[in-house]
């Protein structure tokens, strides 16, 4: 990353409401990527004050595992059948980029 910044790994857990989980996935293999060449999954987009929001998610966020299933290689639609398939609580471990 630039300068002056570091990845961060964080174990993220969200729960699911009757509205879902408040986030929207980009990326995966085959799809365009989400940030520079980096075909991984990446959180684009987080409901406000959504379970997502409130658990500490952010857009940028790339996603390494989804309930223990790693998803770095993951194509997209495999990506979203992770995310279906999660029961009540889903819990992430993403990769921030962090600013010192």
């Amino acid at each position: 990353g630039p300068l002056g910044s570091r990845l961060e790994q964080y174990e993220i857990h969200i729960e699911r409401t009757a509205a879902g989980l408040g986030l929207s996935i980009a990326g995966g293999k085959g799809s365009t990527p989400f940030k520079g060449d980096d075909d991984g999954i990446f959180i684009s987009r987080v409901t406000e004050a959504g379970p997502a929001d409130l658990a500490g998610l952010k857009v940028g966020d790339k996603v390494i595992k989804v309930n223990g299933i790693v998803v770095v290689d993951a194509d997209h639609y495999q990506a979203v059948q992770v995310l279906k398939a999660c029961g009540a609580v889903l819990v992430l471990v993403v990769q921030r980029e962090v600013t010192r």
